[in-house]
Parts: structure tokens; sequence; C-alpha cells
């Protein structure tokens, strides 16, 4: 009886305790991404040019400082993040004990909510050092090598160990953005041609470290983005860093949803870039700093029933919903709420889209008033531009007639100032010209398209459609599988022999050095010269190779080589194009036209680990009026993935440019 008497009291003294203390809950991952209001935005954002005490034969960056500059300014303009809330170190602001100093800061950092967005960026020249026990590592302002030991450079896992700490103190809503990278070889920088300023973004260090390191462990703790996988090498040229250049193209694309955009959606959604291969690490699949920053909060839309029963979004691409976007439905415009249901936008108008119940989920009845809420990405369309100065009417009102014709989900017209592939110019006479926004194409002096275009709808039309074809397959890449770091290309000048092949031809082979250099070939455009190529394999497994050439002066696609069906390229072999007994196909050779001097053609190699026949890739000039572009649906799948080189060809390179 005592037992239960005590029993019952401890009861009431306890509900009477609870009434009067704060109740305190942790955020779960659910409220963290639909909580109401905008979070507290923090970035601390590393550009590092040049260096303290350089090592011989590293040269100082020339595009870091900008990066970081770039990532400022998008934070700011695009995210809403203010002034306040980004500290901008660079150059020899950026030492080690600044930099750790500012990274601990977080951690008690009051302004700082549990949950909040935290970016850390940082570009500049990394490290794998050690003989041994080899350490990757950011190399701050004040970093140097004395006595055979590496002083002043933070180790990736000392980082890793920082943001756990502020992970645990503030929540793991941060992101770490890398654009450097850890080579596991020496890398010399001189590159041939014009393309002298192309860096490296990393070296290998044989030195000791001072004190030992944590064994580096991958972290939930933050979600990573890397300019390049593993040892594999991150570049800069004409001023920034190629990575965080194709970023910020992608992330300001005026059809990109930043609202609903997920880590391995940028990743996915990048152009692909000549032989670098970005990667993310931790949770991928979450939203963009969770949906947390001030201008990345969810936004609604009515969703409006007809009479005939059909559904619509009020939203169309001026609001970046791409066709085949899923759309979450929602009984009211609440952050907290959960959707009773997804639907999938068709092609978008203006500002108004259809939706539709998704084929392989159960129709459901949609409540009136409903709003609904993008999930993931759509369709990104060719967006293009109109250059100014140009007249009223005319070249605007044909694109709008063009892109009324062709719809919004295939392309978009933007203002000059923003990002697109294609520009158009008006030129004397009425005549049209196109500009490329292509950055190899740009550094090499390749800007204005020779060919020009009438100013009839008709033409433009197929000049658009072309375009959207060339661009599509040219910037579209895989990285889920790695097949792509598993492949070399390299290009040799050729020499003719005495000797004959089986087919009777003169036998080409290889001369000089390889002249692939970092993804960038340069060519000599002479009519004695010509090309060979040789893709190495280090995959497993056998892989079917088609190698394309997309010409940027005409946006033609050709096919260098298509496999057969029952010969694919086996597992640790290599495949020789133009050159040997067994080359397959003809040597290069590349010709200018008279009104240019600088041209630049993508090598891009597709590799799928079964036969499929991607002949529908390849695709006449749309500038050749005699002939339609092609209109053949993607039969690739899922299963490829694509290595991607540049050809650069000029006129005459002087004799010293052309040395190695």
């Amino acid at each position: 009886m005592l037992l239960e008497y005590l029993r019952l009291l401890w009861k009431r003294v306890y509900k009477l305790i609870r009434a009067f203390l704060p109740r305190i809950k942790s955020p779960a991952k659910s409220d963290l991404e639909h909580s109401s209001g905008s979070r507290s935005f923090t970035a601390l954002v590393i550009g590092i040019n040049a260096y303290k005490s350089p090592l011989p034969g590293f040269p100082c960056l020339r595009g870091a400082v900008a990066d970081a500059n770039n990532i400022s300014s998008f934070l700011s303009k695009s995210l809403g993040a203010s002034s306040e809330s980004i500290t901008l170190l660079r150059d020899e602001e950026a030492t080690r004990e600044r930099i750790l100093g500012e990274l601990l800061a977080l951690e008690s950092d009051p302004r700082i909510g549990f949950g909040d967005p935290i970016l850390v960026f940082y570009a500049g020249y990394g490290a794998l050092v050690g003989e041994k026990d080899e350490q990757p590592a950011l190399l701050p302002y004040d970093f140097a090598a004395t006595n055979a030991q590496i002083q002043c450079a933070i180790g990736l896992s000392e980082l890793r160990d920082l943001l756990s700490r502020i992970s645990r103190a503030k929540g793991g809503n941060i992101t770490v953005i890398l654009d450097t990278c850890f080579p596991d070889a020496a890398m010399r920088h001189d590159v041939k041609g014009n393309d002298l300023d192309l860096l490296v973004r990393g070296m290998r260090l044989p030195y000791t470290w001072p004190t030992t390191t944590s064994e580096q462990q991958p972290s939930a703790s933050f979600t990573l983005l890397q300019a390049s996988s593993g040892n594999r090498f991150a570049y800069e040229s004409g001023g920034c860093g190629h990575f965080t250049h194709a970023l910020l193209n992608f992330l300001r694309n005026p059809s990109t949803p930043l609202d609903v955009l997920r880590y391995k959606d940028i990743i996915e959604g990048m152009q692909d870039l000549t032989q670098q291969f970005p990667h993310a690490e931790g949770t991928t699949d979450r939203r963009l700093f969770n949906g947390l920053a001030p201008d990345l909060q969810r936004k609604f839309y009515p969703v409006r029933k007809i009479d005939d029963g059909r559904l619509f979004l009020d939203a169309g691409a001026n609001q970046r919903v791409g066709e085949g976007a899923l759309v979450d439905v929602y009984a009211a415009e609440n952050n907290s709420a959960k959707p009773y249901g997804t639907l999938i936008a068709g092609p978008p108008g203006e500002s108004a889209v259809e939706l539709h119940h998704v084929p392989s989920s159960p129709p459901f009845k949609v409540k009136q008033p409903s709003f609904g809420s993008l999930a993931t990405l759509g369709h990104i369309p060719l967006v293009v531009s109109v250059m100014q100065p140009v007249k009223e009417g005319g070249l605007r009102e044909s694109l709008s007639r063009v892109v009324e014709d062709l719809g919004f989900s295939r392309v978009r017209v933007v203002e000059e100032s923003q990002v697109h592939e294609l520009g158009w110019v008006e030129s004397q006479g009425g005549q049209l010209r196109c500009e490329i926004t292509d950055k190899v194409a740009l550094d090499n002096g390749l800007l204005r398209l020779p060919s020009v275009v009438n100013p009839h709808d008709a033409d433009i039309k197929r000049v658009i459609i072309g375009a959207e074809h060339f661009f599509k397959y040219l910037r579209q890449s895989r990285r889920q599988m790695g097949i792509g770091q598993r492949l070399t290309i390299e290009c040799w000048e050729l020499e003719e022999q005495v000797e004959l092949t089986d087919e009777y031809l003169p036998l080409m082979l290889p001369m000089g050095d390889n002249l692939n250099r970092n993804g960038i070939v340069h060519v000599d455009v002479d009519e004695e010269m010509v090309y060979g190529f040789r893709i190495a394999s280090e995959w497993h497994e056998p892989l079917y190779i088609w190698v394309f050439w997309f010409n940027m002066a005409d946006l033609s696609i050709d096919v260098v080589y298509s496999p057969a069906r029952e010969e694919p390229l086996q597992p640790f072999s290599e495949l020789i194009i133009g050159y040997g007994h067994g080359g397959g196909t003809q040597p290069s050779h590349f010709v200018l036209p008279d009104d240019i001097d600088t041209d630049v053609t993508y090598m891009k190699v597709f590799a799928t680990s079964h036969y499929v026949d991607l002949s529908f890739i390849s695709q006449i000039s749309p500038f050749d009026f005699s002939h339609l572009p092609p209109q053949v649906p993607d039969q690739r799948g899922k299963d490829w993935e694509a290595l991607l080189i540049a050809i650069v060809q000029e006129r005459s390179l002087p004799t010293h440019s052309r040395e190695h």
C-alpha cells in the first residue's frame, strides 16, 4: 500500500515539474527541411592566387581569387545572403591561423542556430603530402616547406575534424566546396600553344608532416562538392577555375530552380569538363543548404482544375518549371505540411503548365483549393540571348514566334547579361550571326560563328533546333560508375612510313610527344599534318566506344569511330584510331575556313557496357539550310559515361610555341 501511494504521489509531482519546465525539442531533419522563415546564412570563402613562399616550378594561380569573389557575389545576389554573413579571405588574409580561427569561431557563434546553413569554399593549391603515408592538404597563404617538412598546411583530416565539431554544435547543414586537387603525380605547367595560363591547382610534395594526422574518414557531418575526384587534376584558365566556372554557370542558369536543387543534381547537371571529374560526397540527396538560405524558401503556386478536369499549375518557364519536373501537391501554403500527392509537369508555357498523374503511381483526387511546389528538376532548355544593340521588332519578334512554336520546354530567351549558350547578333544588311559562350572557345579567341543566317523564322528555328541538339549531347555527362576516369585519350602527330598497311595504304605511326595536355590539344592547321588517337581503358569490363567530333564553328557533330556489335574494347586494352596496322579509321586532318583563324572541336568519347547505337547523336551543321536537323529521341538509357577533350585548331603556330 505504501509503495503504491508513493508511486501515485511521484506521478503527480512529476507532472507538476514538467508543467513548469521549458519544453526542449531537438530539430529533426524534416523540421529543418520544412521550417518556415529564412535562416541565418554563414559563409567562409577563401581564394589564394599568390603565396608567401611558393615552391619552384609551381607558378602563382590566376583564377582562385576571382572564383572566391564570384562565389561571394552569387551568395549575395542570387541567394540573398547579407555581406555581414560572408567572410572573404584572399591571398595574404588566408593564413593557416586565420582560416582555422574563422572555422573554430563558427562552433560557438551565437548568431548561428542549430541547422542554419554554413558554407566553406576554398579555391587555391592543394597537395598530396608525404612519401608513404600520403595526406591530402589545402595550402594556405603562409605554407612553406623547410628542412624536408611541410609547414602551415591544413590537412583534409584536420578540416574534417573541425567540421565534425561544428556539426555537433550547429547541425549538419554544412556545405564544403573545394576547387583544388590532390594529384598523385608531378604536373608540368608548360602547355603547348595559346593555353599558357592553363594551370593545375595541385601538386605532389614528397615532404613529411611536422605532426601526425588522424586517418581521413568519410563524414556525414557535411556535404562536399569537389572539383575533381580522387587524385585527378583540377584546372584553371582564363582567370577562373573550370569547376567554379561550370558550377556558377549551372546555378545561374535562368532555368535552374535553385529552391528544389539537390547536391546530386548539381554534379549531374553541370556541363561536362575536359578531363576533369567533379564529385559529391556526403548526403547528396538533400536540398541545397536544406532550402534554408534566405532566397531558397519553398515556393507555392495554385493548382487549378478546369471544366474538362485537366489540372494546371500557375507557374511555368518564367518560374523555372521544366518539362518532367515532379510537383508536390499541398492542401495549404504551409512549409511544415506534408504533400498529399505528386504530379508531373508537361511542356510548360510562359507562366502555366499542365500537370498529369505520375504513370507509375496510382491517381488521386486533387482537392480545391490546392497548391503545388516543385519537388525535382525538369528538363533544362537551351538558353539564347539577343545581343545589343538590336533594332526594335525584327529579331526579337522572330525569336518570340520561334519559342512559341517550339515551346518553352526547349528554348528560352533571356537578357544578354544572363547565362546563355547562344547569342544572336544583327549584322549589317539585316543578316544575323551567332555568338557562343563556350569557355575554351572564348579563351582561344572564337566568339562569333562564321555563318550568317537570314532573318526568317524558318532559318532561325533550324539553327535553334540544331544548337539545342548540339549542346545537349556536348554538355551532358554521367559520373555514377567512374568509367570516364578509367579512360585516357592521347593525341599524336603522325608520320608516314615506307611500309604499307593491310589495306595497302601508307602506314602512319606516332611521332613526338602526346599532344593532349590537361584535356586541351593544340594543332597546327597545315596540309602536311595528320593526327591519330589512342584511347586506353583501365576499366574491368568490356566497353563499347563511340567517338564524335563536336565542331563549334558550325555546330555539326561527326562520328569518328563506331564499334562493331561483336567487338567491344576489352578490359585493360587500347583502341587505336587513325594509325598503325589496325587503326580502323583514316588519320584526322583539320582545316579552317578562310574567314577564321581559330576553331575548337571537342572530341567526346561515349562508353557503354552494352551495345547501343549512338549514331543518332551525329548531325550536319544547322547552318546548312539544305537539310533539316535530326528529330531523334535519346536512345542511350542510363548505362553510359563520357570523356571530353578540346582540340584547338590554329593557323601556323610559331616554332617556339610548338616545342614541348
